[in-house]
């Protein structure tokens, strides 16, 4: 194996086991607000694909999902195991957090850089799949409406989720700009 290639390899790894380990730290640091609390793991969602790629990004998730499977306190508030995975009330934004991950990765995977503008939209439309999984497994899980599910499950969080895509694209433009991505 040649050098260059080890080396890009070894970026790769470090960035994966990153954004996984800054999904688990944000999801210690909770705002409680009903069933699903407000944390910043899904700025890191959005940027697991951006930075990483479509197949990178969705391991990164993949990763930190398995250490909360295996029984690692890496959930938000400390939550962990199968249960929280398959029945708990942000089971659905956990597993919809792959289809983000892969979705932002999407658009960046052709080498090119999105102007910002669609790099947000593409954040939005990242977070709408997402919030939709989660939503609707929250309406399930919790035995409650639909409508009963998005004003606890979704509605209180549209105004943060609009800042972390701005967030996102600021951050992988910035990084990508400064050639500090991992491709």
């Amino acid at each position: 194996m040649e050098q260059p290639h080890l080396v890009a390899t070894i970026h790769r790894i470090v960035w994966i086991a990153l954004i996984a380990a800054l999904l688990a730290v944000s999801a210690q640091f909770p705002i409680p607000i009903g069933p699903v609390p407000i944390s910043l793991q899904t700025l890191f969602v959005l940027l697991s694909g951006l930075l990483l790629g479509p197949r990178n990004g969705v391991i990164a998730i993949l990763l930190y999902i398995g250490a909360g499977a295996i029984g690692l306190p890496v959930f938000a508030g400390g939550q962990a195991g199968l249960g929280t995975l398959l029945w708990g009330p942000t089971s659905g934004y956990l597993w919809g957090w792959c289809l983000a991950a892969f979705v932002t990765g999407l658009s960046v995977y052709n080498g090119r850089t999105p102007l910002f503008a669609t790099c947000v939209i593409i954040c939005v439309l990242a977070d709408c799949l997402f919030m939709l999984s989660g939503w609707l497994r929250l309406a399930s899980v919790q035995n409650i409406t639909l409508l009963q599910a998005f004003s606890v499950g979704v509605a209180p969080f549209l105004i943060g989720e609009a800042i972390k895509c701005v967030a996102a694209a600021s951050i992988y433009r910035y990084l990508k700009a400064h050639r500090l991505l991992p491709r």
